[in-house]
């Protein structure tokens, strides 16, 4: 079970050692002299011991890994390992996880419980997700979220290289006014976090997970059925319309049987469509 009584006068002391995931947007909100005060020792940070938010996904952390494994088949390695980055060593994180992508690339994971899930959301914690990523020198992440208690959501990012230089920048910059024990700017220029280019929700429509499926998930059953059964059908389709412009010469303008009805454009462009209308009784050879 996690310890539900907050930070520990320790655990105080190793965060002042460094910025981690969750200081990452203050700085790139511009909150600098609060968390200055907090990294200098001169304020203490937010008791959190008592917001249910914080403390449910706290909570429910582990159960959302054994769930991502379980829908995804992909593993969690790395759980709640503290590291600290080669390059920057102001730069710290306390790991939620490391698994891979759907695609198999090495992705950084962290697991989320939120009332909802939309792109505010998102770029709530790309600052976080790049900060975590970057330390442990990899290219994407993903958000294993909850959604109150009816809804697993998985959204997979890749790491802005814009984004990520900017990040080191100011990181680096607040970092200064900590070393040098210099009172920063009450409030810095913030940087918007940029939308992520994958920013699209993995459904699985098994009857496994029926439990989370969306409230459109059953009206789309028969559709992929017969997505399903006319496959192989529309596959030849597609064939036979590529060999009949193949076939069709250069000089010819039109080839009409029946309904049937296949005519070139002055551009050269060749068109393949049944007419509308009464068969002449030309349709099958």
């Amino acid at each position: 079970m996690p310890d539900f009584a907050g930070l520990t006068a320790a655990d105080r002391l190793e965060r002042r050692k460094g910025l981690g995931g969750s200081d990452a947007k203050r700085v790139m909100d511009g909150d600098w002299l609060s968390l200055w005060r907090e990294k200098t020792g001169r304020a203490e940070g937010e008791d959190l011991s008592g917001n249910l938010a914080v403390q449910m996904g706290s909570a429910t952390e582990a159960f959302n890994a054994f769930w991502f494994e379980k829908v995804t088949g992909r593993k969690i390695s790395r759980r709640n390992d503290h590291v600290v980055s080669r390059d920057h060593p102001h730069m710290r994180a306390n790991l939620d996880g490391i698994t891979t992508t759907a695609s198999g690339r090495g992705a950084y994971w962290d697991a989320k419980h939120v009332g909802r899930s939309d792109e505010q959301m998102i770029l709530r914690y790309v600052p976080q997700m790049t900060h975590c990523a970057s330390i442990v020198g990899l290219d994407y992440w993903i958000l294993s979220v909850f959604v109150g208690n009816s809804k697993h959501e998985i959204i997979e990012g890749e790491v802005d290289p814009f984004y990520l230089e900017e990040l080191l920048a100011k990181e680096a910059e607040f970092w200064s006014f900590v070393v040098s024990d210099t009172e920063p700017p009450s409030q810095a220029a913030p940087v918007l976090a940029p939308k992520p280019a994958s920013v699209l929700r993995k459904i699985q429509l098994e009857d496994a997970f029926r439990d989370t499926w969306p409230n459109w998930g059953p009206e789309l059953l028969p559709l992929i059925r017969t997505f399903s059964e006319t496959h192989a059908a529309a596959a030849k389709h597609a064939i036979v319309r590529e060999e009949i412009k193949t076939l069709m010469p250069d000089d010819v303008g039109e080839i009409t049987r029946g309904l049937f009805r296949a005519s070139r454009s002055k551009a050269g462009a060749v068109t393949i469509a049944l007419k509308k209308g009464k068969s002449d009784g030309n349709d099958t050879p």
